[in-house]
């Protein structure tokens, strides 16, 4: 992102002895098809943006994690001179499966942005002071927490960004370019033989998108 290279592992707050592929170990379960592979997009909500934001697929929840970190700018600009934010800044990381397999969807703190809440999840509490940095609070939901596209996942106290990792087939392609604005609603990407029932932007009514793979 914005050339600097993040781990998946420790971004998704999986544990070392989690494979990257294979049926075990959830939190980066990822299929060995060769017609599959891993895309990832960043949404980034400026202070002025909506700060609630969606499910852009229809999917389902197994896990949530809840990593204390940091709160630095995720502003572009500083995403080029500081490496690593995304590794190192509070986030929540839910994780579960969509119809082309893996799909995570994860809300990244920012500066005075530590208040993430989770609409379906009140027990989240993010930011709090005596939280130990690098520690993760994890739970695996009892019943999947089923989204439907445009379902409101959760919110921020002001503008952060939202990063998607999804599995999806090799012939996925994103319709948006990197540095355009998007409003909620709008297809970002889709399979060639989709038409416009694509991967739909939904965390947010306005941002700003600044990466994608």
């Amino acid at each position: 992102v914005k050339g600097i290279s993040y781990e998946v592992r420790p971004f998704l707050a999986a544990g070392a002895e989690e494979p990257l592929t294979g049926p075990v170990g959830f939190a980066t379960r990822v299929s060995d098809a060769s017609d599959r592979r891993l895309f990832y997009v960043g949404l980034y909500l400026a202070p002025g943006d909506y700060h609630r934001f969606h499910s852009p697929v229809e999917w389902k929840v197994e896990r949530r994690d809840h990593v204390a970190g940091e709160l630095l700018s995720v502003n572009p600009v500083v995403l080029r001179r500081i490496p690593n934010v995304f590794a190192v800044n509070e986030r929540v990381v839910l994780k579960g499966l969509w119809e082309y397999g893996f799909f995570a969807y994860v809300a990244v703190g920012a500066t005075n942005v530590g208040n993430i809440t989770i609409a379906f999840d009140p027990d989240v509490s993010t930011n709090r002071s005596e939280s130990q940095l690098g520690k993760v609070r994890g739970e695996k939901y009892r019943e999947l927490v089923e989204l439907k596209k445009g379902d409101e996942v959760g919110a921020f106290r002001l503008g952060s960004s939202i990063v998607l990792i999804f599995e999806a087939p090799s012939d996925f392609e994103f319709t948006v370019e990197p540095g355009e604005k998007v409003r909620v609603g709008q297809e970002i990407g889709k399979r060639p033989e989709t038409g416009s029932d694509g991967v739909v932007v939904s965390p947010s009514f306005w941002q700003r998108l600044w990466g994608k793979r």
